[in-house]
């Protein structure tokens, strides 16, 4: 399991950095900097990149949850950055509180990266069904990591 570094809350620079990339309003601060595919802001300071939401959670709370919680965006907003709606929850609650009954939209999409589809045939799912592979490239990214660890 991966932990999240802690962020320095007395360093200046860092805090600056961050807080210049928040727009602020009367309900959620979206994140202005880069942001992932899944919608999540990520906040990068001297080569680490961290997801905003946690380092706003941190310079609020002064610590990160456990390494098997999560913040919960109570605002359903995944770019939001506004302490106020961040909650620190276990794994599955966090996924519990998710959005049922929404259209997911990594599900939407009907081909990979590559053109493979997203079929019966060519498509794995995570246990908890929250993810899919596509069995072509996974294939493809098997062989070149045996290749290259051969060589």
């Amino acid at each position: 399991m991966t932990t999240t570094p802690t962020v320095d809350a007395t360093n200046a620079e860092l805090v600056a950095a961050f807080e210049q990339r928040v727009g602020r309003g009367d309900g959620c601060w979206l994140w202005l900097g880069n942001v992932s595919p899944e919608g999540y802001g990520r906040f990068t300071y001297k080569r680490r990149t961290i997801q905003a939401h946690r380092v706003a959670y941190q310079l609020a709370n002064g610590h990160m949850p456990p390494s098997d919680g999560a913040i919960d965006h109570l605002c359903r907003n995944r770019q939001c950055v506004n302490p106020a709606h961040l909650e620190a929850v276990s794994r599955g609650e966090n996924v519990r509180r998710g959005l049922v009954g929404q259209p997911k939209p990594w599900l939407v999409k009907s081909h990979c990266h590559r053109g493979h589809p997203y079929d019966e045939a060519n498509t794995s799912t995570s246990a908890d069904g929250t993810k899919r592979r596509c069995k072509a490239c996974h294939a493809i990214n098997e062989r070149t990591r045996k290749t290259k660890e051969a060589a």
